[in-house]
Order: structure tokens, then C-alpha cells, then sequence
């Protein structure tokens, strides 16, 4: 008899392992099913030692030693998959098996239990090629240019009998660069992702992922162990995506797993994307990654830009109006109109504005549910406040509920509020807005459609279109990333270059950018093009403010009722003590429920620290456990 050490594999697990016995030995890797409060759950073998050796861990046991389930596959995870797992697991201070459960597709997990079903992490056997080599490299270039540089890459990989994996953040992503790359090379290409219908998903596997030929894998970040025995590269695209990011339990960032899967393996690992994180462009100029191709980085040059400060266009006094639209813009509108051309103008928000303030005494308006200054948008024909949180939707015929004045001011600029200014000087039906709120076709291709047919068009949207966008237009404007800059974000200026940049690779002849902040690091890129002066700006303002790379961050953070929570955080920090923890005032989440956060600081070189993980994970399950976050309140 042996007894047998596991990690359940789930959203919720927790820090400790269970034992069981059974009649064999299980090696670790293992996937088996375990009794865990009257259900039979999925878990992980860590190890497996002869019972007589244990007698006496047997005799003071607390609890009745129960037997193994049953053993489903058998090496279903390589030894290299769990240590890189369990690095992840460690610098996250998250639980292993909830690591595990974000980086295992439920639908390869129930495939596992069928007989005859097809191993996904498992096979140790190593092919016969070249000696893989592992280092880490960075390019920075626009998305066609990167394409282009892939195509030689899988060459190169098939030429070495490699096979390599690109990771993505989003399906969309990973479809279309699919559709570009496997081009002549179909057979040997294979997409992973959650959407692919199990039945599907089950064939691809049986037929190609034991292939004896190398292939050129697009896979979401779940389906990265799928193959690994003849892995020479791992490509991470769009690597400063916040989709690599969970926003829930375990808080854990995919790409960081992605690296270390590549120096297990000891494959090449590549870092892609028309700006890299600051983190990484930091790593990079202290050489510990190594950029290729740096003669096509991403520089915002060749094309005509307009940089137009907002501030000249404040309240009008007479008319008490404010300006959505700069007199270039609507300049920039007449031209499209006169040329048959098209116009893309990005906006920061959906619905007509951001929030609505009372014109009299300066109240602004707020869900009464949630405490969240409330949107106005169309919704039915008419203008509604609406939740951004909880959805709750008022009537927008209210009066301010301080003073009951009537005269209720919507302030901020969303996707409805451009339309409304752009069809003034433009014809409304070659007017295209890409907001859900607005038309149910903007969640499918058809908006797409209806623009590229048209002469002269006009397409309004959020970043969620630009991301669908596919194709290049002759004009583009922002009409205001104020919003995004102004946003608690660690990454605020990061994404708002990330975005002009994606935007002006999109633009075939100019791009206008409106901006009430002229002198924010990201505009002033836009304006020099210089992402060494972008990267140096940001990198001063982190190191003062003690922000990552140069300072590690945990956070803790706990919601419930306000009264309860002072009391709890206070004793959470006086059991994380000596590790000093910064309390942040409270402030209310979705359910009107009050949330208060703790940040810690630390030496990034002094990070995973095995006593502070040994006091976060003996925390109550209530606190939520995040390092190096992108919302640090």
C-alpha cells in the first residue's frame, strides 16, 4: 500500500495537499480523482511513498485515510509543466491547483477521463533533433511586420524538426494569425482555444498532436502544455495585452507561466508586440533579453499626426456648450466627405457620456445601489443613467437629488456623443457607431461590413473595435483617451500608447489625437515617436512612486460590511507583521459592498519571500491575493 500526496485541481483550491492511499504507486504528474467533501474531483499526484515507511504519520492522523478515486491518466502533466506551474503558483502566491485549473481546459480534463482519450501534457520521450537552447528575446514591430518575421521563424523551426507555439491573448488574435501563417503549411498548423467544440478539439488532438512531423501551434494560454516533447520556440504575442492578466481568482499572469515553461523546456522564448510592458523593455536594456529585428521597431513616423490640445476649446461663455469636436476634426470630417474616403474616430467610452453632473451646485450623479458616478446613454430611443457596475437604469428625467435642479450636465465624451456631433456636419446614414448600447449588429462583423462599403464613411468606436478593425483606413482620430490616462492604472500610459500605436499602423494618411493632457508621456510619444523617451519617462515616474520593476507590489484586499472590515484587515496585518503593509481608505464594490486594500512593497530581488507566503496563504479565503497588479486600489 502507498500513500499517495494530492493537490486538487479547481477555481477555489486551496494552499494545502490531502492523502490518500491506494494499492499502487502513483508517480507525480498523475491525474487522478479523489473523494474531497463527498464529490470526486480532479486532482494532482505530488507523491507516492510506501505506507510501512508511515506508520506513525498513519497512527497520529486526525482523520480517517481514505483511498484514491481512481487513476484517470497517468504522466497526464510532464515534470516540466509542474515545475513551471509551480513557479507561477509561487510567485503569485497563489494555490498550485488553481494555478492548474486556469492552465488545463476543462474540455481537455473530461477528455482525459475517457478510455481511449487522447493525452494532452504528457509524453516525456524527447525527439531527436538539434539541442534545444533556451534565451529570451523581444521584438518590437508593428503586427504586419511581426507576421512577416513569424513566416521565416516556423521555417526555421520546421528546418531544425522543431514545432513552436504561439501564445495569445485573445481567440480572435489567435484566429487571425492562423489564417496569415498557415498559408502552404496547413497540415502541419493547429489553433487551441476554449471555443473550438469539444468533438472538434478532440479530432485535432488524435490526428496531430503526436504527429512525427513539427507543427506550428496558435493556442491561447490554457492550451500551452499541449505539446511540448519537440517545442524549440514559444512566441508570447501581443504580450503587453491586459488579457494575459486574470481578473479573478487565481490572479495570475499567463505570460509570466509562458516564460518559465520556455526555460524548463529549454526553448527560445520571444516576447512580441508593438510596445513591450515597461518591465520588459526594462529587462531588456539590462540585456537579460535580447532584441531582434531592432530596425523595425515600432516608431510613430512617416505618416501625418495632429496633436490638438483640448484645453483651447473650454466652455463656450455664450453658449455654455462644450466642445466635442476640435475645429480639426471637423475640418478633418468635410475632407473625408469631399474625398469619397473614410474616417475611424476612437473613443474612449461607450454610451453618451462618462458621467452627469448637476450644472448648479456640482453634485455629481451616482448609482444609488452601488455609489458609482452613473453613464448616460440611449437605450430604447431614449436617454437612461445607467450603472456601469450593477446596470441599474433610471429614467435620465430626474432632477439632482441635492438641490433639485433640472439642470443635469453630461460630462466626459462616449461613442453616442460623437455621433450626435459628427452627424451635424456629416451625412448620419454613412455614420457607423460600433457601441452594443447603440445596435446589436456592432457585436458581430456587419458594422464592419457597412463601413468598407461605404464612400465616404465614418466609424465610431472603443478599443474593442480597433482590436476588430482588420483592416487599414485612409484617416483616423481619437477623439479623447483623456479617460484611460486618468484611470488608478498601473498601466494607464502603457495602454494609451499601445493604443495610438496599434491606431496609427491602422492609418493609411493621418491621425488626429485630441487631448486635454498634451504633456502625459504617452501623447508626447505620439507626437516624437520616440519609445526610448517614453520608456525613460515612464521608468522615472515608476522608480519615484516605488512601482514595478524596481519594487515588487503585493496586494491584499477584502470586501464585506464596513463595519467588519477595519477590524479584519488590522488583524491580517498584525499576522503578515514584520512585513509592513500600507491600508488604503475603502471604497465600494458591485454589490455596494465596501472593499479595502493593503499594499506591500518589497525588493524585487528579495520576491517569492517563503515566510511572507507562508503567512498570506494561512489567510482567511475572503482575502484576495494579487502581486504586482495592474489597480493598486
Amino acid at each position: 500500500m502507498y500513500l499517495i500526496d494530492v493537490i486538487p485541481i479547481g477555481k477555489e483550491a486551496s494552499f494545502k495537499s490531502f492523502s490518500y492511499w491506494h494499492k499502487k504507486e502513483i508517480k507525480a504528474g498523475a491525474l487522478v480523482e479523489a473523494p474531497i467533501r463527498g464529490k470526486l474531483k480532479f486532482c494532482l499526484a505530488l507523491s507516492s511513498k510506501e505506507a510501512a515507511s508511515s506508520k506513525s504519520e498513519i497512527r497520529k492522523a486526525t482523520f480517517k485515510m481514505r483511498k484514491i478515486g481512481k487513476i484517470i491518466k497517468e504522466n497526464f502533466y510532464s515534470k516540466d509543466f509542474i515545475a513551471a506551474a509551480k513557479e507561477t503558483a509561487n510567485y503569485y502566491a497563489s494555490p498550485l491547483g488553481a494555478t492548474l485549473n486556469a492552465l488545463t481546459p476543462k474540455a481537455i480534463l473530461e477528455n482525459a477521463v475517457k478510455e481511449d482519450g487522447v493525452g494532452f501534457f504528457a509524453p516525456e520521450e524527447k525527439k531527436d533533433f538539434q539541442k534545444r537552447k533556451h534565451y529570451k528575446a523581444a521584438i518590437l514591430s508593428p503586427d504586419s511586420e511581426r507576421l512577416n518575421i513569424y513566416k521565416n521563424t516556423i521555417r526555421e523551426s520546421f528546418a531544425r524538426n522543431q514545432s513552436i507555439i504561439f501564445s495569445f491573448p485573445t481567440i480572435p488574435d489567435a484566429e487571425r494569425s492562423m489564417a496569415f501563417l498557415s498559408k502552404g503549411i496547413g497540415n502541419y498548423c493547429l489553433v487551441l482555444h476554449s471555443k473550438i467544440p469539444k468533438k472538434k478539439l478532440r479530432e485535432d488532438l488524435a490526428e496531430k498532436i503526436k504527429s512525427a512531423h513539427p507543427l506550428a501551434i496558435f493556442a491561447t494560454p490554457a492550451f500551452l502544455g499541449c505539446r511540448l516533447f519537440d517545442v524549440g520556440t514559444i512566441v508570447c504575442e501581443n504580450e503587453s495585452s491586459v488579457f494575459y492578466s486574470s481578473e479573478s481568482r487565481p490572479f495570475i499572469n499567463t505570460s509570466f507561466f509562458a516564460e518559465k515553461l520556455a526555460e524548463k523546456i529549454g526553448a527560445k522564448f520571444i516576447l512580441a508586440d508593438s510596445l513591450l510592458r515597461t518591465e520588459n523593455f526594462f529587462r531588456m536594456n539590462r540585456g537579460e533579453i535580447l532584441e531582434e529585428n531592432p530596425a523595425l521597431r515600432s516608431f510613430i513616423l512617416g505618416k501625418t499626426k495632429k496633436i490638438i490640445d483640448m484645453r483651447n476649446y473650454r466652455f463656450n461663455a455664450p453658449k455654455q456648450k462644450f466642445e466635442v469636436l476640435s475645429d480639426e476634426l471637423k475640418a478633418l470630417v468635410k475632407k473625408v466627405q469631399t474625398e469619397q474616403s473614410r474616417l475611424f474616430i476612437l473613443v474612449g467610452r461607450k454610451g453618451y457620456s462618462s458621467t452627469v453632473a448637476c450644472g448648479d451646485c456640482g453634485e455629481t450623479l451616482v448609482c444609488p445601489k452601488c455609489k458609482m458616478p452613473e453613464r448616460l446613454q440611449t437605450a430604447g430611443g431614449k436617454r437612461v443613467f445607467v450603472c456601469p457596475r450593477c446596470a441599474k437604469i433610471e429614467s435620465a428625467e430626474k432632477r439632482c437629488p441635492v438641490c433639485q435642479s433640472w439642470k443635469l450636465v453630461p460630462l466626459g465624451i462616449g461613442a453616442e456623443r460623437v455621433f450626435e456631433e459628427v452627424s451635424a456636419i456629416f451625412p448620419p446614414e454613412t455614420i457607423f457607431i460600433a457601441d452594443a448600447n447603440k445596435d446589436a449588429a456592432a457585436t458581430s462583423g456587419e458594422i464592419m461590413t457597412k463601413f468598407f462599403a461605404a464612400k465616404p464613411g465614418i466609424l465610431i468606436g472603443t478599443e474593442a473595435t480597433l482590436n476588430r478593425l482588420g483592416e487599414t483606413v485612409p484617416y483616423a482620430a481619437i477623439a479623447s483617451i483623456d479617460s484611460l490616462l486618468s484611470l488608478p492604472n498601473l498601466r494607464s500610459n502603457e495602454r494609451a500608447a499601445l493604443i495610438i500605436n496599434r491606431l496609427y499602423a491602422n492609418t493609411l494618411k493621418e491621425l488626429l489625437i485630441q487631448t486635454r493632457k498634451p504633456d502625459n508621456a504617452a501623447i508626447k510619444y505620439a507626437e516624437t515617436g520616440n519609445v526610448s523617451e517614453f520608456y525613460k519617462a515612464e521608468l522615472l515616474d515608476r522608480e519615484a512612486l516605488g512601482y514595478p520593476p524596481f519594487k515588487t507590489l503585493v496586494k491584499i484586499s477584502l470586501s464585506g460590511s464596513e463595519n467588519r472590515l477595519g477590524t479584519d484587515m488590522a488583524a491580517a496585518k498584525k499576522n503578515l507583521s514584520p512585513f509592513e503593509f500600507e491600508v488604503y481608505p475603502a471604497s465600494k464594490n458591485a454589490r455596494g459592498k465596501a472593499t479595502l486594500c493593503g499594499l506591500c512593497r518589497l525588493e524585487p530581488s528579495s520576491w517569492p519571500n517563503r515566510e511572507l507566503l507562508q503567512k498570506l496563504a494561512a489567510l482567511p479565503q475572503s482575502f484576495n491575493i494579487e502581486v504586482n497588479p495592474d489597480k493598486l486600489v
